[in-house]
């Protein structure tokens, strides 16, 4: 849907990618109810960065895709990452646990990154793999 109107209007959209660094740890030490607590806090956050019209998506585990519609440059995405890296690297509370995040985020855009939804999605979750990645390195 997204695509065809970004086509037919000559706009802009992005495909975010979200994985959740080291979340296995969290579930590990802090249990099952916590990682899910966790989840749906994470999700309220990203939603807190984007409007009502972009899609956010829990896709399972702990990765969350977006779509950012009528979106104007790559550089506004950039700064949507940004806000949601600071969004998600507040501290989550609850009782006497507190846990911060980071993320590693792919992002793929509309026209430059493919005119198909395969090609999108596999851009930004390719990008977001690399970052990821990239995280694993420094922290082992």
């Amino acid at each position: 849907m997204e695509l065809k109107d970004s086509k037919e209007k000559n706009k802009f959209f992005s495909v975010f990618f979200i994985d959740l660094n080291e979340f296995k740890k969290v579930n590990d030490n802090f249990g099952h109810d916590f990682g899910d607590f966790l989840l749906c806090e994470v999700g309220k956050r990203i939603k807190e960065c984007v409007r009502e019209c972009d899609v956010v998506a829990r896709i399972g585990g702990d990765e969350f895709t977006l779509i950012i519609s009528d979106i104007s440059s790559y550089e506004n995405a950039l700064e949507l990452e940004k806000n949601i890296h600071k969004a998600l690297g507040r501290p989550i509370m609850r009782e006497d646990t507190c846990v911060s995040l980071y993320a590693s985020i792919g992002i793929s855009m509309f026209p430059e990154d493919g005119d198909n939804e395969d090609s999108l999605i596999n851009k930004a979750d390719s990008r977001m793999y690399m970052i990821k990645n990239k995280v694993n390195i420094r922290i082992n």
